[in-house]
């Protein structure tokens, strides 16, 4: 069962494509309980709409929430070279998402690209807020605080569809390499096609902001 999540330390970001880590931030007061529920909230809705979600992918969820885009790095070069890349290589079934952006936790959104694209939006704007996303400090220590909650409602069966014995050995594995991102499923990714990137809210209100300005989308 081990070997199902052997590859997490694999899935870490690729200093050579210009994707380094941000500074983390020290954290000034504890979150408690109530500060966490939103996050477990967004886990439940989430398995609802994506019922293949397993560990990996809650956790990258969570990732997302609690740290935003940072992981992508902060160099505009290659932040839009890898965006063109993705887009170019969408499939048709990359276009079933029937929704542009999904809010993930207090902060931070899911921008979907083939809706995005379609609308007439633009790549190099997008790495533009990509970057100024990644420039949020989140706090470092909520994350694995958040992983934690989810782990007690995961063994007392408040929270349904991922499995206590997975979510410890993956626990592990993320702790040794000190909480990385990782990639979607690959079970997540042959459902859904997830080609999206994550952004603050307000990176999201400007993009669109700018889109709805655009006379060449109207």
């Amino acid at each position: 069962m081990i070997g199902r999540f052997v590859r997490v330390g694999a899935l870490l970001f690729v200093l050579s494509l210009g994707l380094t880590p941000r500074p983390a931030t020290a954290e000034s007061d504890p979150p408690t309980t109530q500060d966490l529920t939103p996050y477990l909230d967004l886990v439940r809705e989430q398995m609802d709409r994506y019922p293949m979600m397993n560990e990996e992918d809650a956790y990258k969820l969570l990732f997302q929430a609690t740290r935003g885009p940072g992981h992508y790095g902060m160099s505009y070069g290659p932040v839009e070279t890898w965006l063109r890349k993705e887009v170019e290589g969408m499939t048709v079934d990359s276009t079933q998402s029937d929704r542009m952006v999904e809010e993930i936790g207090p902060h931070y959104s899911r921008l979907y690209l083939a809706p995005y694209i379609a609308a007439g939006g633009s790549i190099e704007a997008l790495a533009h807020a990509q970057i100024e996303s990644a420039k949020s400090q989140p706090d470092p220590a909520r994350l694995p605080k958040v992983w934690d909650e989810l782990r007690l409602s995961v063994a007392n069966y408040s929270l349904h569809g991922l499995d206590l014995a997975r979510f410890d050995e993956l626990t592990e594995l993320l702790k040794a390499n000190e909480w990385p991102a990782i990639h979607h499923s690959d079970t997540y990714q042959q459902n859904y096609q997830p080609h999206y990137r994550v952004l603050t809210r307000k990176q999201v209100s400007l993009l669109l902001a700018k889109m709805n300005a655009d006379p060449r989308n109207d």
